[in-house]
């Protein structure tokens, strides 16, 4: 991928159970949101090989992941 790591399948499963572990939490307590903003910031540092911050190097990797998606039709930018 763009210069990080590329995600091999079990690290794709692994970052889809935190993503819906998640949002479980959130639904379950309003104040559980944090994990909805932790999980994204560990899949960027998956994505780049490094730890850093969503907007200086995860953010593109993201973006680019996600427009990989059979899902997505169109990220907003």
């Amino acid at each position: 991928m763009n210069g990080g790591r590329d995600l091999n399948a079990d690290v794709a499963i692994h970052f889809r159970d935190r993503f819906r572990e998640a949002r479980a939490a959130a639904l379950r307590d309003a104040e559980a949101f944090q994990e909805i903003l932790f999980t994204p910031e560990r899949l960027g540092c998956a994505l780049a090989g490094k730890i850093s911050t969503l907007a200086r190097d995860y953010r593109q990797k993201i973006v680019k992941l996600a427009r990989e998606s059979d899902l997505a039709e169109a990220v907003p930018p």
